[in-house]
């Protein structure tokens, strides 16, 4: 049988008494397989519940990747406003073409 240590707890921001639970499973998969970090993320009051496990040698190669997941979050969000400003630029373009041929007079 898998034994599972749960070693450290933290509470998951933005939910009603959600956890981060992690722990040590020897064995996870039977006999001869080696041991994980699972990862268990509890929404509080009964609801669903995710696991992830990451073989222990893997762990640093995890933590570099979840490093790089929140430089890649803002990367992706500057891009965003990068192209949200050029759309409202062009606009502002636009519109500006628009008052000035509106403002010419017809010539005679």
């Amino acid at each position: 049988m898998k034994e599972a240590v749960i070693y450290k707890t933290i509470p998951l921001e933005d939910s009603e008494g959600g956890t981060l639970e992690f722990a040590v499973i020897e064995k996870p998969y039977g006999e001869g397989s080696k041991a994980v970090v699972s990862i268990c993320a509890s929404l509080g009051g009964g609801k669903e519940s995710w696991k992830v496990h990451i073989p222990l040698t893997q762990i640093k190669e995890s933590c570099k990747a979840l490093k790089g997941a929140k430089k890649a979050r803002k990367k992706c969000k500057d891009a965003k406003k990068k192209e949200a400003k050029a759309k409202e630029v062009k606009k502002d373009k636009k519109t500006k073409v628009e008052t000035t041929k509106e403002t010419k007079t017809p010539k005679k």
